[in-house]
């Protein structure tokens, strides 16, 4: 029985698994969808008293996997709008720092000397504070 403790963290994992795609998929296939785990997870459970746990492992990734699909296959058009919302956020921050950063140049009337640290014109080619060149 020790050895099947390995696989608890797996099981927990699943099961978590199982709740999260409870809140993320539509009511129309959220039944079929946990149903198919908690049967998954039950006969993993029943294996780890009977027998050969390759194949459920084996087996549980393709449940896992055809699940993904089937989330992703049913909520394809909710998952583009919000990649494209994501994208517009995106856009909309980029302009703002390439905004920022022309006002930055533009402005450009200060710059700090290289020797004292103090604040110069950006044309200077001396420091007023300690009269080093530039």
């Amino acid at each position: 029985m020790g050895e099947y403790l390995a696989f608890l963290p797996l099981v927990i994992a699943l099961i978590g698994m199982g709740v999260i795609l409870y809140f993320t998929v539509s009511a129309r296939g959220r039944n079929n969808i946990m149903k198919n785990m908690m049967k998954s997870n039950i006969d993993v459970l029943k294996d780890m008293t009977t027998g050969d746990m390759g194949e459920r492992l084996k087996d549980l990734s393709k449940t896992a996997i055809n699940v993904k699909k089937e989330i992703l296959t049913e909520n394809q058009d909710v998952l583009k709008e919000m990649a494209e919302m994501e994208a517009e956020i995106e856009k909309g921050a980029i302009r703002t720092k390439s905004q920022a950063v022309k006002e930055g140049f533009a402005a450009g009337a200060t710059m700090y000397c290289k020797h004292c640290g103090a604040s110069i014109d950006s044309d200077s080619r001396f420091c007023k504070k300690c009269g080093k060149a530039q």
